[in-house]
């Protein structure tokens, strides 16, 4: 049986994207890929906000999805976590019922 699929959500700040996308690009074995693209997060806590992003009510994010293996999800995690400690990153989850190409 083949291991199941997940889709993992990486949220980050702007600043530390490039950092998270080098992290998972040296990993070994390579992953298959990912998908990264700017974002704006809304909610009630701004304390690490800009004054840019004060006025306009939204922070700036970068996302990035991935469809791995399970394993590789933790993997994947374990990397991001060891170099991005305190950098307000935050990632879920969801399985993935089916994936192919059209």
């Amino acid at each position: 049986m083949t291991e199941a699929l997940c889709k993992l959500a990486i949220v980050c700040p702007t600043e530390v994207a490039e950092d998270i996308v080098d992290t998972l690009l040296e990993l070994e074995p390579s992953l298959p890929g990912f998908t990264t693209f700017a974002a704006d997060g809304h909610g009630q806590d701004f304390s690490h906000a800009s004054a840019q992003e004060h006025v306009r009510g939204r922070i700036g994010r970068r996302v990035l999805w991935a469809v791995l293996a399970e394993s590789d999800v933790k993997r994947a995690l374990e990397a991001v976590k060891a170099r991005s400690k305190g950098a307000h990153v935050i990632y879920w989850t969801e399985p993935v019922l089916e994936y192919g190409s059209l």
